[in-house]
């Protein structure tokens, strides 16, 4: 099964009438001849395909040629130039599908268990902070297949920090403010996010590390592509834990 306009591949051989290898051909010395059915339609037609051929030694040659441009049948005949020689196989025929298994795998949303140390983009991770103290975290965001996403195309990175039910406000960070606070992406997919010692104050709320042991909710959004109209979350919380753990002042 392959899909509209892709290029196939198969091997011929070419023998004399006596059933000796013939050797030395090119592409000129063969005439294709393309036939394709709709799914849908009762008649076939010829289509427009180009071919190449090239020898692979004693006989055999690499043949190349390209598939209708709609999904349905399709039967390929290969006509030497010369009709003492015969072909083998002469006629390939098959079925041209809109989307391949692996198109379609890689579009299926899995269930199966997220490589370890990997996170979806817009999942949630679980956060925790040790309360006072420089907190860095590198997080690996990858798409459903697997492969990391390109941080980078991701602009105005933006961090807040809510109560679980989302109407308190603890903190809006930015990389760079509050001072010391970091948060960037990289085209290999490493969300880092650095927390420093203290996040200062806003007006309504206290240092969120004065929060042990309540339950709190971040999130991560940045813009897709640049776009402003397009922010959209790359991880999310809740709840972040915040512990004290320090020994000492």
């Amino acid at each position: 099964m392959a899909q509209p306009g892709t290029t196939t591949h198969r091997v011929i051989r070419v023998q004399s009438a006596a059933g000796a290898a013939v050797t030395g051909l090119v592409t000129a010395n063969f005439t294709f001849t393309g036939y394709q059915r709709a799914f849908t339609a009762s008649v076939w037609s010829t289509y427009t395909t180009s071919a190449a051929i090239t020898e692979i030694g004693s006989g055999l040659y690499a043949l190349a040629f390209v598939l209708p441009a709609a999904a349905g049948w399709f039967d390929f005949y290969i006509t030497p130039d010369d009709a003492t020689r015969v072909v083998f196989s002469d006629h390939f025929e098959g079925e041209v599908e809109s989307q391949d298994l692996d198109s379609i795998y890689a579009n299926v949303v899995r269930t199966a268990a997220i490589p370890s140390g990997n996170n979806l983009i817009g999942t949630e991770v679980a956060g925790e902070l040790v309360a006072y103290r420089y907190n860095q975290w590198s997080i690996a965001i990858v798409d459903q297949s697997g492969a990391a996403v390109d941080l980078s195309t991701y602009t105005s990175l933006a961090l807040s920090v809510r109560t679980t039910n989302q109407t308190t406000k603890k903190l809006d960070a930015t990389d760079g403010s509050p001072t010391g606070f970091g948060l960037s992406g990289s085209a290999l997919g490493i969300l880092t996010i650095t927390w420093p010692e203290s996040t200062g104050t806003l007006a309504s709320a206290a240092d969120i590390y004065d929060e042990p042991g309540r339950d709190l909710f971040y999130e991560v959004v940045g813009n897709l592509g640049g776009d402003a109209a397009k922010t959209v979350p790359i991880i999310r919380s809740s709840p972040l834990t915040i512990l004290r753990r320090e020994v000492g002042s």
